[in-house]
């Protein structure tokens, strides 16, 4: 029982890959604006992260993965050129067995390695907008000034404090 389910979840992960090689190739399909950062309503003010979503928030994650690996000369835009080079690059770094395709052991780790790249490009990205000077290092007085800004960010109604008044929802411009 617990093979089918592992094998129904890895199918179902190959589908929504693939489902979104497909619509971005078709052009049903637009990236987001900025590939290497959060895809849009997932995180940030006002969004419901993933509440609601589902399945196609999922969808929409896999399709920022594979944009953001496939797209090598980061014109925000996919070939069909681009997106065959990937295909051929992930199979012939993820066929351990060298038989030209993927098992499940095979797929699962090729899964798992797309995830942790996407990962740490995004560490990467976070650790450089944190590096305000460039030196390479993160001091305190850089992490206060991101955590200052955060602060100002999040203490909606300026009392100094983050407290319930600040979860609450802001009243749309103009009504007071």
């Amino acid at each position: 029982m617990k093979r089918n389910i592992r094998k129904y979840m890895v199918a179902t992960v190959a589908g929504l890959v693939l489902g979104a090689s497909v619509g971005v190739v078709s052009g049903v399909a637009e990236p987001s604006e900025n590939w290497t950062g959060p895809m849009p309503g997932s995180h940030g003010p006002g969004s419901q992260g993933m509440k609601g979503h589902g399945m196609m928030h999922k969808h929409m994650m896999h399709k920022h993965m594979l944009m953001t690996l496939a797209d090598k000369n980061g014109d925000r835009s996919l070939s069909k050129a681009e997106m065959d080079a990937f295909h051929k690059e992930w199979l012939a770094r993820s066929d351990k067995n060298g038989d030209g395709a993927l098992n499940l052991a095979e797929f699962d780790a090729m899964h798992e390695a797309m995830r942790e790249e996407m990962r740490n490009r995004h560490m990467q990205k976070r650790f450089e907008g944190l590096d305000s000077n460039k030196d390479g290092k993160i001091s305190l007085q850089e992490m206060q000034e991101h955590a200052d800004k955060r602060f100002e960010m999040m203490d909606r109604n300026k009392d100094g404090e983050l407290n319930r008044e600040d979860r609450k929802p802001m009243k749309p411009y103009g009504k007071r």
